[in-house]
C-alpha cells in the first residue's frame, strides 16, 4: 500500500527528471557556447510570457469540453445509479 506522500512523489518524479536534464543540456550548452546559453536565458523569460494566454486558452477549452462531457453523461449516470438501487 503507498501512502500519500509516494504517491505524491512518483506523481512528480518525472517532472524533477525533465529538469534536471533541462538543466544539464543547458550546463552542456554553456560550456560549448556561452554567449548562446546566455542568451537563451534571457530569451526563455519573453517566450513564456508570449505563450502564457496560449496556456490559459488551453485550460479554457478543456474546462469547457469536459463541462459539455459531464452534461452529456449526466442522463446514463443517473440511469445506471438508479439500476444500481
Amino acid at each position: 500500500m503507498h501512502n500519500a506522500t509516494t504517491r505524491n512523489f512518483c506523481r512528480t518524479a518525472p517532472y524533477l527528471f525533465y529538469e534536471m536534464f533541462t538543466f544539464i543540456l543547458w550546463c552542456l550548452l554553456f560550456v560549448a557556447c556561452w554567449p548562446l546559453a546566455i542568451a537563451a536565458l534571457l530569451i526563455y523569460p519573453l517566450v513564456w510570457l508570449i505563450l502564457l494566454p496560449f496556456r490559459l486558452l488551453g485550460f479554457a477549452v478543456s474546462g469547457a469540453l469536459h463541462l459539455v462531457w459531464e452534461i452529456v453523461t449526466l442522463p446514463f449516470r443517473i440511469l445506471g445509479k438508479l439500476a444500481r438501487a
